[in-house]
């Protein structure tokens, strides 16, 4: 198999993803964006999703697996952690030139926070509320489907179930503040206040995930599906928060049957 190879999108150290392809030829391949999580934090990595990456390129998929600069590390945060995400999908228009990929067929896919992101990316494309900041980037390359597995989609729920347990939220960290004295913020970053997406969405939450509760998840969706959005949302009664990213886990064959059926629709 091709093994992933390290090109920098920007210019800062996280600023860069590994690009692998399948091992069978074809002309083009369609694109799956993968965006990990850990809770924005410097800690995680993109090897969280290495498996995975493995996993597609055998079933067939080229896989963008990006880096983005997160908690503790200079220039993170918001917008601009939102920002490296955005330039990093804006750049399989420049991969297309020299790889077989087709920037008409990408998938965003992401994992936790990682999910979070994708969301939000897919739902920057058209929502009109950015624009209400200059320092948020515009997503060119339209996708074709979002895929999220445990996404923290609603930023200040997530907030407020930290600080009712007394714990300090990682969301805070990201957002430079709480809803209380970044509530504007809080809204352009919180894929829940920009719906709808007007993009086909793939939902995925194990039931026994102690992260990310599945009410985010399931209020997400129907929040979406009242605004028209095409969603497919995957609840497994046996499925952890780790368990999504698995290639080995019935969740994922369930995750890949749904992504291969909605590209033949």
């Amino acid at each position: 198999m091709f093994t992933g190879k390290k090109i920098y999108y920007g210019k800062a150290p996280s600023q860069f993803g590994l690009l692998s392809l399948p091992e069978e030829k074809h002309d083009k391949y369609t694109i799956i964006v993968m965006i990990h999580g850990g809770f924005w934090q410097s800690f995680a990595d993109l090897t969280q999703l290495q498996a995975l990456a493995n996993d597609l390129n055998q079933r067939g998929y080229a896989v963008w697996n990006i880096e983005y600069r997160r908690i503790g590390e200079t220039g993170a945060g918001w917008p601009d952690t939102f920002n490296d995400v955005i330039d990093a999908i804006d750049f399989l228009t420049e991969l297309a030139y020299s790889w077989p990929i087709d920037k008409h067929r990408v998938i965003i896919l992401g994992h936790s926070a990682g999910g979070h992101l994708a969301l939000w990316a897919g739902l920057q494309y058209r929502n009109q509320a950015l624009d209400q900041s200059d320092n948020i980037h515009r997503l060119s390359v339209k996708p074709r489907l979002v895929v999220s597995l445990a996404a923290v989609s609603n930023l200040e729920d997530a907030w407020q179930r930290d600080t009712i347990l007394g714990k300090h939220s990682p969301v805070t960290d990201l957002m430079a503040g709480t809803p209380v004295n970044k509530k504007v913020d809080y809204q352009l970053a919180s894929p829940f206040d920009l719906l709808p997406m007007q993009i086909p969405q793939i939902l995925v939450q194990g039931l026994k995930d102690d992260y990310v509760p599945s009410s985010m998840t399931i209020q997400y969706a129907e929040k979406a599906e009242k605004l028209h959005d095409n969603i497919q949302l995957i609840l497994d009664p046996d499925a952890n928060h780790f368990d999504l990213i698995n290639p080995y886990a019935s969740v994922w064959k369930r995750t890949i049957t749904a992504i291969r059926e909605t590209l033949k629709a």
